[in-house]
């Protein structure tokens, strides 16, 4: 980002040798690189290794392409996440208060907003389009001016006119009467009424914040107070009626101005103030409501304020016009009331390609499923109904999966009025073979995932990542490109502009104006799916090229070769398809291991990292920058659902790193570095964990850093380091790896002796051997601690039981703690609690003096 100059991570270049031993390479280049958290590798580029019996000489980019061609794009199918780009830093941001505001409103007038319109296949956002409008100076001077094309051109929408008819039918239906509260409102605090709005919603009406507003309330209620003591000017006509210069209004007994446009914007004030006292059906305000009785009849009240009237022909000449205008008032509301209704969406298989007339059921939709298609010639109208008044195009109508305009015979429209979802049949969670008889609802509105804003929810509460819908590789392309096309108004998706992207993501992050919803294939897993982009292992050295992703959680020099086990997303690859703004939060790696990502193809994505030694200050300055969100969720940042810009974090004294991925390049990251990054377009990514030597006190550091939130470890770093030392186990393959487990063995055997003293002392003295199964997972009751080598539980509350000297102990319902939280485990006494071991101390010293001589002659020189 420019305004920051972060600075760019190194970028690493290694030979065809180096390339062969990724471990020792990473472990290299790991003095220079860890300093800023994440580096980048480009793979050697010809001259090319032998790769089989072949002949042919294939490099690694070749070998990764030839697999990736072979995937089916119909075929391969996915699930993807539904994120709010807009709410990532921001849980509730400009556009959500006016939501908000707006369904209050709304609710108050007896017309709820109980889903977001759509339109071009997207979620309508109500407050760029209320700024749009509020821009051209209102609805009416758009209106007028015929900009509505302009106004759906601002919120990258279609130009055609169905698209701008939609939205003014829209406009009229849900912000026209908003839109005149809301001047209301802000003369409300012009005139120093406080209308009883929250303060973000009060920056929103005024652009000022509450103490600047409260300051000129101050100012305006002094100004009040010197007018309410200036003395009223009368005089009397001919006639003996009485006029005066201003009158006291009936109901807050506020001096007004005697001039028509001052009762009418007195009027408009209570207006507003009785919208926001929650009141139901606010009639239109008249005079007659301020103006007190006698004075509307020209008469005095001795000692009484004198107000405003006028000559009896006047007051008759009144009291016509605010007849007419009522009248005229009922009239506009009736044919605004009948326009709606005309224009309303008729949801159902497009009339173009649906039955035809004589077959329809309720609403119109198809029932006669062996009905030939129209063709487009033949209608022009979504609706079988009332096509004159609908008049919205065919070819303008794109399917909200893939967002493509083909196939129209296949297009399905939603029957939920308001909705206006198109679909392609085949593109549907579970595709359809023919048009479907009687209504038919589109998957969103069935399951009412992430559409319906409840008024007043702000979102803050368990904000995450919903779920999105099943995508094959094929439609998520189409969708991607057409979504990046719209955005940045592109002919070709394909073209890339890195510093315009990311300063348009950001935009988006920090001011939460727009409303962005994207889809994301996070976490597909590629032994599951039986899909990757590295072909898997033969065995064969030749063909087993090192930097396989397939292969690197077990190379040579690998901790994790102790584990023995596939865990998925730590030595099983994972493949990530994205979109343009599409992203991964700041976070670390599960129990703080290093990761690899390898782009296959497709649009750049941008990394930002903090290395691992300012992972300290990185978490003091979330918790700083999100105290609420840290107080409900203390391990917010293991979610994956906060993003804050990189220029905020160094202006806290952050040091943030840079680098963009294009494809054919490799980005690490290193233990304990927080990182996070965004996609440019469309693109695939495959990614794992691994480990090298250095990250064995690194994964220690890990456990304890879980214990505190109360987070469960992907795997128990106590079982790892008394895998490595067990009788029978893989020989450390390199001297640095037996040196560093040997310290991680000697610190083990340490502290498990400690705590089983503090054990002691407690009074706790009996003890039983626990059996520790495959599958079996004893996690402490009170921070979730993989308790493998020892726990705490209690034979007085009855349940299953372990051995103890040959006999069966009941240790409650399977409930344990750690050694370090033995006191919260039950108010039981001491004598009723039993301590269970895996391995008894003098068991761990043997076999840590085994490893140590077993290493000493493996290594020796």
């Amino acid at each position: 980002m420019e305004k920051c100059n972060l600075v760019d991570v190194p970028v690493f270049h290694p030979t065809e040798q180096e390339f062969m031993d990724p471990i020792r390479y990473i472990q290299n280049i790991r003095p220079i690189a860890a300093k800023y958290g994440i580096c980048k590798i480009i793979p050697p580029r010809p001259p090319e290794r032998l790769q089989g019996p072949s002949g042919k000489r294939r490099g690694f980019r070749t070998m990764s392409e030839n697999q990736v061609a072979s995937i089916d794009p119909t075929a391969f199918k996915f699930h993807t996440k539904l994120q709010k780009v807009h709410q990532l830093q921001k849980r509730e941001g400009p556009n959500e208060t006016f939501i908000n505001d707006l369904q209050r409103f709304l609710s108050k007038t007896g017309n709820a907003l109980k889903m977001i319109p759509r339109i071009d296949g997207k979620e309508l956002d109500f407050y760029k389009l209320f700024r749009a409008v509020a821009a051209q100076g209102g609805s009416k001077a758009v209106t007028q001016h015929k900009m509505w094309p302009e106004i759906a051109a601002a919120l990258k929408l279609s130009k055609d006119p169905s698209t701008a008819n939609t939205l003014s039918t829209y406009y009229s239906q849900y912000l026209y009467t908003y839109e005149r509260s809301f001047k209301r409102r802000k003369a409300l605090w012009d005139e120093g009424v406080t209308p009883g709005c929250s303060e973000d919603t009060v920056e929103m009406l005024t652009g000022k914040k509450m103490e600047e507003s409260t300051s000129n309330n101050n100012n305006n209620n002094n100004i009040v107070k010197d007018q309410s003591s200036s003395s009223i000017t009368t005089s009397t006509t001919a006639n003996g009626k009485v006029t005066y210069s201003s009158f006291h209004c009936r109901r807050c007994t506020r001096e007004v101005p005697n001039t028509d446009s001052g009762i009418r914007t007195h009027l408009d004030l209570h207006f507003a103030r009785d919208l926001e006292s929650g009141a139901t059906n606010v009639p239109e305000p008249k005079p007659e409501t301020i103006v007190p009785m006698y004075v509307l009849r020209g008469e005095t009240k001795g000692g009484a304020s004198a107000a405003i009237v006028q000559n009896s022909a006047s007051n008759r000449k009144r009291k016509m016009m605010d007849e007419k205008q009522s009248q005229n008032q009922e009239a506009r509301k009736k044919r605004r009331i009948e326009m709606i209704k005309s224009i309303k969406f008729d949801c159902r298989k497009a009339p173009t390609k649906a039955a035809n007339a004589k077959g329809r059921g309720k609403n119109g939709s198809a029932m006669d499923v062996d009905a030939k298609p129209k063709s487009k010639s033949d209608s022009k109208s979504k609706s079988g109904k009332n096509e004159a008044s609908s008049n919205i195009d065919v070819e303008n109508i794109m399917c909200s999966i893939c967002e493509g305009g083909e196939d129209e015979d296949q297009m399905l429209l939603c029957d939920t009025e308001g909705c206006g979802n198109a679909h392609h049949m085949y593109c549907l969670k579970k595709p359809l073979n023919s048009v479907p008889q009687g209504d038919w609802y589109c998957d969103e509105c069935v399951e009412d995932l992430y559409t319906r804003h409840e008024p007043g929810d702000g979102g803050n509460a368990d904000f995450g990542f919903g779920e999105g819908r099943e995508f094959s590789l094929e439609s998520y392309k189409k969708m991607a490109n057409t979504f990046k096309k719209k955005w940045f108004e592109l002919k070709d998706s394909s073209s890339e502009n890195v510093p315009q992207v990311e300063n348009e993501f950001w935009r988006i992050v920090e001011t939460s104006e727009d409303f962005v919803k994207v889809h994301y294939g996070s976490d597909i897993c590629t032994a599951t799916n039986n899909i990757s982009g590295f072909p898997k292992p033969l065995g064969i050295p030749e063909m087993d090229y090192s930097f396989n992703l397939h292969l690197l959680a077990t190379s040579k020099g690998s901790p994790l070769r102790f584990l023995q086990e596939e865990i998925s997303g730590v030595t099983i690859p994972m493949l990530y398809v994205g979109m343009l703004f599409s992203c991964f939060c700041w976070h670390t790696e599960d129990n703080y291991l290093y990761s690899i990502n390898y782009l296959h193809f497709g649009s750049p994505k941008s990394w930002y990292g903090v290395p691992g030694f300012a992972a300290e200050k990185f978490e003091s300055v979330m918790n700083e920058l999100f105290p609420e969100l840290f107080k409900e969720s203390p391990d917010l940042l293991h979610h994956l659902t906060t993003m804050v810009s990189p220029c905020d974090l160094v202006s806290k004294g952050v040091p943030v790193y840079h680098q963009v991925q294009y494809p054919g390049e490799f980005i690490i990251t290193f233990p304990q570095a927080y990182h996070a990054g965004f996609n440019h377009g469309f693109n695939c990514a495959e990614s794992v964990n691994f480990a090298t030597p250095d990250w064995l006190p690194y994964g220690r550091k890990a456990g304890c850093r879980y214990r505190k939130t109360k987070r469960s470890a992907v795997f128990s770093h106590q079982e790892l380091i008394c895998k490595a030392i067990a009788p029978g186990a893989v020989d450390p393959d390199c001297k640095e790896l037996a040196d560093r487990t040997i310290v991680e063995v000697t610190k083990l055997c340490e502290n498990e002796a400690r705590l089983r003293e503090k054990i002691t002392n407690e009074g706790i003295t009996r003890l039983a051997r626990m059996t520790k199964g495959e599958d079996e997972n004893r996690q402490c009751a009170q921070c979730n601690f993989d308790c493998y080598l020892s726990a705490v539980c209690c034979s007085a509350c009855g349940g299953e039981g372990v051995v103890e000297k040959g006999k069966t102990v009941p240790i409650g319902s399977g409930k344990v703690v750690c050694l370090r939280h033995s006191k919260n485990l039950c108010k039981c006494k001491p004598d009723k609690k039993v301590l269970l071991v895996l391995k008894t101390l003098n068991e761990l010293e043997q076999l840590k003096n085994s490893f140590i001589e077993k290493c000493g002659k493996l290594f020796a020189a």
